[in-house]
């Protein structure tokens, strides 16, 4: 039996057999929606459309009155594709739109320079990879381009709760080799790796000068940022705002050092390059081969066992997985038919909640 199956399902059942079961066979997915997971969906769509029109040939300005534009029409849609939510819920959605579009202005703004330099190749299209045994598998990266020096590289835009410390810092895994493979079979050796975008979903705090100055410790100078030290925001915001409301500032040791901080380690945005070697493709490849091959077996069988993992294992959790009540229920030997009906619907894939990778995030 040949199978034809996406990256994400690969990633699911290398995850758990019973999930990708529940996700791909059964095509279940959660009534519930998870905001993080909204917020980190309209960032994607926003770059999506701005890098689009950027292909198509727009200027960088009519990219971003495109982008500006989808977000307009998010908005009015709230209301008619979620007639069941109350107000409040509906404000809230509205909130996490805009928040979205801020979050792609700052990334566009900070990395405008290099933009320009770049020849967009594809935007969220699909590739193929045929393996040995007949087998397909689909993906579908974030953003390919090529650079100045005319190598092409794999952009993967990764809206995340927290930036990544140094120890952090991604290593080639299963699907940053995967699609450097696939992308490699189309280009050739100018494919150098991948490039990962981290965006950062919560807002850079607005600063403010501390409560207690006035008029006349104004004019002595005795006033200064609130919180100066921890304030969690960007070198543009706080730059900004001295140069507006307190420029004298500007030319303060210790605002000074706070600019350099901030300038030298952004909190908000951090790319990392990863470039990918030919022992990584070829063992990655072999584990995708195996990985196939069980799950041929396993519907061909239509047996899906459970991965079983507690809180321990962090985002692998099966506390955090999707279909945990699911699961649970049947462990329990309870009704999961009535567990389906009040928590779950349908799968569609175009679902603007559903994920790619982890439950509580979009990457």
């Amino acid at each position: 039996m040949k199978m034809r199956v996406s990256f994400s399902d690969l990633s699911t059942f290398g995850r758990c057999a019973y999930k990708y079961f529940l996700r791909a066979h059964a095509k279940l997915q959660r009534k519930q929606k998870n905001p993080n997971l909204f917020k980190g969906t309209q960032t994607h769509e926003g770059l999506r459309v701005f890098f689009l029109a950027l292909r198509d040939g727009r200027t960088v300005p009519e990219a971003q009155d495109e982008m500006f534009q989808y977000f307009a029409d998010e908005l009015e849609a709230l209301p008619k594709r979620n007639p069941t939510l109350f107000d409040e819920e509906l404000l809230h959605l509205g909130d996490i739109i805009v928040e979205a579009e801020d979050l792609c202005v700052a990334y566009i703004q900070r990395n405008l320079d290099e933009i320009k330099t770049w020849e967009i190749l594809h935007v969220e299209e699909e590739f193929t990879i045929e393996l040995p045994s007949g087998d397909e598998i689909t993906f579908t990266p974030d953003l390919i381009i090529r650079d100045r020096n005319g190598f092409i590289w794999i952009i993967d835009h990764k809206t995340t709760s927290r930036l990544p410390e140094q120890a952090d810092v991604p290593f080639a895994d299963l699907q940053e080799v995967l699609y450097f493979y696939g992308v490699q079979l189309v280009y050739g050796e100018a494919v150098r790796g991948f490039i990962f975008n981290y965006l950062r979903k919560k807002q850079p705090t607005m600063p403010r000068l501390n409560a207690t100055h006035n008029k006349e410790s104004k004019a002595f100078g005795h006033y200064f940022v609130n919180n100066l030290k921890s304030i969690d925001t960007t070198y543009e915001m706080l730059r900004d705002f001295l140069t507006a409301e307190a420029p004298v500032l500007l030319g303060e040791p210790a605002h000074q050092q706070r600019l350099a901080e901030l300038r030298d380690h952004n909190r908000f945005f951090w790319q990392e390059r990863l470039l990918v070697t030919e022992e990584m493709t070829k063992a990655i490849m072999q584990n995708v081969t195996d990985t196939m091959y069980l799950m041929e077996v396993c519907t061909e069988d239509n047996a899906f066992p459970k991965t079983i993992l507690n809180d321990l294992a962090g985002p692998m959790a099966c506390s955090r997985c999707t279909f945990s009540r699911i699961c649970h229920t049947e462990l329990l030997g309870w009704n999961t038919v009535q567990v389906i009906e009040e928590d779950y619907e349908p799968r569609d894939p175009k679902n603007p909640y559903e994920s790619e990778g982890d439950d509580d995030e979009t990457d």
